[in-house]
């Protein structure tokens, strides 16, 4: 993937290899087509966060509602393992895009990000990863108790 501060980059001098015009913002400081084009390109990215995040936020309510008001609720494996799956995508992409976004700046240890993202990375791998929890659902839905696929498809 593409960091988004090289893609911004790029833009930038795509514009200024030609002719380009600089405008001024009300408090004086000067902005050009390439900013516009790089700040598109970033909130982008921004978008794909927040989109995880909210992707996220669906199944683990979901999976929350099943658990209902008992004191001793039985977990739901297909929406648990949803929730991890989903979790564990969300939390790699949504640090690479940080990163990105950051144009790769964070990995050392002087920028706070790394220690966010550093965290992210291990929790993802820390209770299987999120292809594990895939592949576990995968399972389920060809042979498991309900035979999901066969319900969706029709096919034996």
């Amino acid at each position: 993937m593409i960091a988004a501060a090289i893609e911004a980059g790029r833009a930038e001098c795509d514009i200024y290899a030609g002719a380009f015009q600089v405008h001024h913002k009300h408090d004086a400081s000067p902005v050009t087509a390439a900013d516009h084009a790089a700040e598109a390109i970033i909130l982008t990215h921004l978008a794909r966060l927040a989109s995880e995040a909210q992707r996220v936020a669906v199944v683990v309510d979901a999976a929350q509602a099943a658990l209902g008001e008992q004191d001793d609720p039985q977990l739901d494996p297909v929406l648990t393992g949803a929730a991890r799956t989903l979790a564990g995508e969300a939390a790699i992409v949504c640090a690479r895009a940080a990163h990105q976004v950051h144009g790769a700046i964070g990995v050392t240890m002087e920028y706070p990000l790394q220690r966010f993202t550093r965290r992210l990375w291990e929790w993802e791998a820390g209770d299987g990863t999120a292809m594990r929890w895939a592949r576990r659902l995968g399972a389920d839905a060809l042979s498991g108790p309900m035979r999901t696929w066969q319900l969706i498809t029709g096919i034996r």
